[in-house]
């Protein structure tokens, strides 16, 4: 979950391990998944939101450099169905954090979907 040492910036109670998964800001994301994502707990007009670029050749999809954090990694999946599915780039918050960042897909199928993993580097 969230670090206890993170906690009361957040306006969140050290003492209790069941506030990670509530909702400060009633924007239907947990606190834990915004903490993870890098969106601030107590607005629920910030979120995660990536930016997929059309065109002809690669697909390049945006992620905002504002929520690239330093202990986190970022994968972004693919898949055909939303059943398999299937790594297209990483990135690790350590080299990049704060820095926008552009994932492509070099060869995206005619009809695909995409989700970005972020997990604790």
């Amino acid at each position: 979950g969230i670090p206890d040492s993170a906690e009361p910036g957040l306006g969140l109670d050290p003492g209790n391990p069941d506030d990670g998964g509530t909702d400060r800001d009633s924007d239907g994301r947990s606190n834990f998944a915004e903490f993870l994502s890098g969106s601030d707990l107590n607005d629920p007009t910030d979120f995660l939101a990536l930016a997929i670029s059309p065109n002809d050749g690669p697909l390049e999809i945006f992620l905002p450099g504002s929520n690239v954090l330093p202990d986190r990694i970022y994968i972004l999946e693919h898949s055909p169905d939303l059943k398999n599915w299937m790594a297209v780039d990483a990135l690790s918050g350590v080299y990049a954090s704060g820095i926008d960042h552009i994932f492509t897909h070099p060869e995206p199928g005619p009809l695909q979907f995409y989700r970005l993993w972020v997990e604790w580097e």
